[in-house]
């Protein structure tokens, strides 16, 4: 599992695109979504960087990235 903090995720909207745009390529993803702390917690069968990649395509910038478990 993987914790990615993310800027300019502000609302639930927001939340909804990161999840949208991960069960595009990962059907089975696991998303956890903390807005107060601006952090994505994802178990992917995906590596980090597509993860991250996805995300800023969505448009939020990844200010950081790292393995949990």
């Amino acid at each position: 599992m993987y914790e990615i903090k993310v800027s300019e995720m502000t609302c639930g909207s927001c939340a909804s695109s990161i999840k949208h745009v991960l069960k595009t390529v990962d059907p089975e993803v696991e998303i956890k979504i903390n807005l107060k702390t601006q952090t994505v917690q994802v178990q992917s069968s995906q590596p980090v960087e597509v993860i991250n990649k996805l995300i800023e395509e969505a448009g939020f910038p990844v200010l950081e990235s790292r393995k949990i478990s």
